[in-house]
């Protein structure tokens, strides 16, 4: 959600948002087009399609346990120059986002491996706004 909040297409489209799991701000950088292109056309031939055609047959369970193994990138957000101009803390930082009054927040053990064991969520977002 905090991702469609910066995109310029998405202007006028949210009056308010709830975005969990920490709203993309912790996800580091995100991959460009050409990187995302690489790996989707990588885990197609993992896959064993070698065409649009083999892909449009692969089934969506054999995509989705693909999808959830070990740092799997397949389904991930990505910057297009587009729709995602840069990442959410780059996009923030120079007030390049729309302006919509968005919550973000986080559940119980939600994604906390995404942080070093000793930072408190409070130091990730100091570091981040």
């Amino acid at each position: 959600m905090s991702l469609l909040a910066a995109a310029p297409a998405a202007r006028g489209l949210f009056h308010r948002a709830i975005s969990e799991s920490g709203g993309a701000f912790n996800h580091g950088q995100l991959p460009s087009l050409n990187v995302a292109e690489a790996t989707g056309q990588r885990s197609l031939r993992e896959l064993g399609a070698a065409d649009i055609e083999a892909a449009r047959s692969i089934s969506v369970d054999r995509l989705l346990e693909a999808a959830s193994g070990p740092g799997s990138s397949i389904f991930a957000p990505l910057i297009d120059g587009n729709i995602v101009r840069a990442s959410n803390v780059e996009l923030y930082r120079a007030d390049l986002f729309n302006d919509t009054p968005i919550l973000i927040g986080f559940n119980s053990d939600d994604r906390d491996g995404d942080f070093p064991p000793d930072a408190s969520l409070l130091d990730q977002f100091r570091e981040h706004g």
